[in-house]
């Protein structure tokens, strides 16, 4: 027998070996990949779907790619160096779907029937109502009242929201003669979660408007929720004669 013939049986051996454990690895790595493809598609999150889909097939063509060598096919991870990095991607990627996964199941869409009593967490959190001064004194802001009827503060409301990047309305609740509103705004990259809470309240000439924003995970937002606050007060402020309490 040449050498030739050895290198092909050897190939030919350490491809099947090498074969039925990466389908195991693969099976796993795309039955979580589907699932947070799933997540992603009940929470409307576009980023989310394409990521998912995208890690999906760079997974798939890397471990099913083949490169021609004597006009046969070998797969690319025949080398010591291109196997150690195939390792390292298929780490990488199962732990990013695993996390993804894990912040979807950890922060799963709460369902208000009322505007929030208090920040479940001051760090992530940002409320300006008349039973919280925190706001007005560190951040500087006050409560919006609106020289109009609360279908028009309504309305501007839901614009500002739908416009705003990876955001949903999720709930919509009528408190008496109040409005209460309920968004969800999902980060780009790894889909975490922001809850955005506006009550609308009429009186006889104007509306009042109480706002809460705060992350469902984490013990830091790093000022996100703030900095929505801030362009939605500013939307207001564009949009209708605004004075503040």
């Amino acid at each position: 027998m040449d050498s030739r013939s050895t290198y092909k049986h050897i190939d030919d051996s350490v491809i099947t070996e090498r074969s039925k454990m990466l389908m195991a690895v693969a099976f796993l790595v795309w039955a979580v990949c589907i699932y947070e493809l799933i997540l992603a598609s009940l929470w409307y999150h576009i980023a989310g779907i394409v990521i998912s889909s995208c890690l999906c097939l760079i997974f798939t063509l890397f471990n099913l790619g083949y490169g021609l060598n004597n006009h046969r096919l070998v797969l690319w991870y025949s080398s010591k160096v291109v196997r150690i990095l195939f390792y390292i991607f298929c780490f990488g990627v199962t732990f990013l779907l695993v996390l993804f996964i894990l912040v979807h199941l950890l922060a799963l869409d709460p369902k208000p029937h009322q505007f929030p009593t208090k920040c479940k967490k001051v760090t992530n959190c940002i409320r300006l109502t008349t039973d919280n001064k925190t706001n007005v004194d560190v951040h500087g802001l006050k409560i919006p009242v609106l020289n109009d009827n609360k279908d028009e503060v309504y309305a501007t409301t839901e614009t500002f929201f739908a416009d705003y990047p990876g955001t949903q309305p999720l709930s919509q609740h009528n408190l008496g003669n109040n409005i209460l509103l309920h968004f969800r705004t999902i980060t780009s990259f790894f889909g975490f979660a922001d809850d955005s809470y506006v009550l609308i309240i009429p009186s006889d000439t104007t509306t009042s408007v109480w706002i809460q924003g705060e992350s469902r995970l984490g013990t830091s937002d790093f000022g996100v929720n703030r900095a929505r606050m801030v362009e939605y007060l500013d939307y207001l402020k564009t949009h209708h004669n605004v004075t503040y309490i």
